[in-house]
């Protein structure tokens, strides 16, 4: 598969080996635009006891967008560090930690 078509879903690249800065506000802003960025974030309240069979419903796809697109959205050979989990913000949190480039601290 060439890598216009893994791409084409997405109007960015997939996560690869040098671009997590631009990958991580342009996936945010895709899962704010499907509506479940709150799970990535730790935001998102869980159903209430009284919610509906269709408002729990609801909740539970929302839930699994956020862990399908960010999935999606990461190169093959990626896939496989956040493949034990099906939770978004745990795949978020793991790609975080193994991408982002930590700054050095400075000790006065």
């Amino acid at each position: 598969m060439s890598e216009s078509a893994e791409t084409s879903i997405f109007a960015f690249p997939k996560l690869s080996d040098f671009n997590y800065g631009s990958w991580k506000t342009d996936m945010k802003v895709l899962l704010m635009e499907k509506g479940c960025c709150q799970f990535i974030l730790g935001t998102e309240k869980p159903c209430s006891e009284g919610a509906s069979d269709r408002e729990q419903l609801a909740y539970e796809l929302r839930k699994q967008r956020s862990y399908t697109t960010i999935y999606m959205g990461v190169e093959r050979k990626y896939q496989a560090l956040i493949a034990d989990t099906e939770d978004g913000k745990t795949a978020w949190d793991t790609l975080k930690a193994n991408f982002e480039v930590q700054e050095p601290v400075l000790q006065v």
